[in-house]
């Protein structure tokens, strides 16, 4: 059993009912397919999709045979809450007509390749008509020391207007 001081419960909470109402917001399907990593963001967003009566089908990926840690705690995950796992293997040896697909997607910086790359493997197998993922934590607290400190800022001033 984890135990929280007062002050983490209600960080959990905050988080919990904002992620909740996302997703209750633009969420129709009582089913959906969740990009899951094995990370707290994508995590969290399955188990907020699962506290709204929904039922997940779980999709992860690795490169060819080689199963990522990542990957692994997906498919574990995965297996401990009964959600559906779809593990995909993105083969590297058609890296040259990937390369072409990427550039016919508009890619143009180096991140566009690395991040969309293994997504034309993925993409194809979800039949779901719903797909949720992570909302990026690292780009939002992991970008730079300004940018934590603006977010940090943004979120005390909202959070402390909601119980004045």
């Amino acid at each position: 059993m984890i135990v929280m001081d007062n002050k983490v419960a209600w960080r959990v909470s905050l988080i919990d009912k904002l992620l909740e109402g996302e997703i209750s917001k633009s969420s129709l399907s009582s089913e959906c397919a969740v990009l899951l990593s094995g990370g707290v963001d994508s995590i969290s967003v399955a188990f907020a999709a699962q506290r709204l009566g929904k039922t997940i089908h779980a999709y992860s990926f690795c490169l060819d045979k080689n199963e990522s840690y990542d990957y692994k705690k997906a498919k574990e995950i995965a297996e401990i809450f009964g959600w559906k796992f779809t593990g995909v293997k993105v083969p590297t040896n058609n890296l040259v007509q990937d390369f072409h697909r990427l550039v016919k997607l508009d890619c143009k910086k180096k991140t566009h390749f690395e991040c969309v790359y293994p997504f034309l493997y993925v993409y194809p197998k979800i039949r779901e008509t719903e797909v949720l993922s992570g909302w990026a934590a690292d780009g939002y607290y992991g970008i730079s020391k300004k940018a934590m400190i603006k977010r940090l800022q943004i979120f005390m001033i909202k959070s402390l207007s909601h119980h004045i």
